[in-house]
């Protein structure tokens, strides 16, 4: 198995082979389709608990970043797109409970992280892999999204909790990825 790796936010991104490689069956909840379209200033067109096709919301975010983000590398702008689904999941009502039963608590949100990704999406799991009080490891299995997209969901989860770290990512192949917050800290 590699080792973690700094992430690089300019570092070279083809996020094609992770959308070509999401599996037909793997689903996600409307919510997620739904704040992206906002933000593009579309009309939200997803019923917010319904499952719908992962490889279609990929293609959404894709489509997103490079909207919204024209003048930025497809990876930081991926990067900036995955921020939006920490949105809409606070903003839903099982994701303001699970943000209120964190108490404001990071780590307390990185526990029950495994279970937030389940109210999200029908495949894949989330494992925490490493928690203490200054580094943060978590495993994403057969959750299919591009490296930069994983990234800026969790530190923007962090800065909703006002925390940040430096982060490295193992990629163990497509959909499976490692991501680590060393030196957690305080915004």
């Amino acid at each position: 198995m590699s080792d973690f790796v700094p992430f690089d936010l300019n570092a070279p991104c083809d996020p094609q082979p992770v959308l070509d490689a999401t599996p037909k069956h793997h689903n996600i909840r409307g919510l997620q389709f739904n704040t992206i379209q906002r933000a593009m200033k579309e009309k939200p067109n997803r019923v917010g608990f319904k499952l719908y096709s992962m490889r279609e919301y990929n293609e959404l975010c894709l489509r997103a970043a490079r909207t919204l983000y024209p003048r930025t590398g497809v990876g930081e702008a991926l990067w900036r797109v995955g921020g939006f689904a920490v949105k809409a999941f606070s903003e839903s009502l099982p994701g303001k409970t699970f943000m209120t039963l964190a108490g404001g608590q990071l780590h307390a949100a990185v526990r029950a992280m495994p279970k937030a990704y389940r109210l999200t999406q029908d495949c894949g799991s989330v494992e925490v892999l490493e928690i203490s009080e200054r580094r943060l490891a978590v495993g994403l299995r057969q959750v299919f999204h591009p490296i930069p997209f994983h990234v800026g969901l969790l530190e923007a989860a962090c800065a909703f909790f006002g925390q940040c770290g430096d982060v490295s990512v193992r990629q163990l192949d497509l959909g499976s990825l490692d991501v680590r917050f060393d030196d957690v800290r305080p915004l």
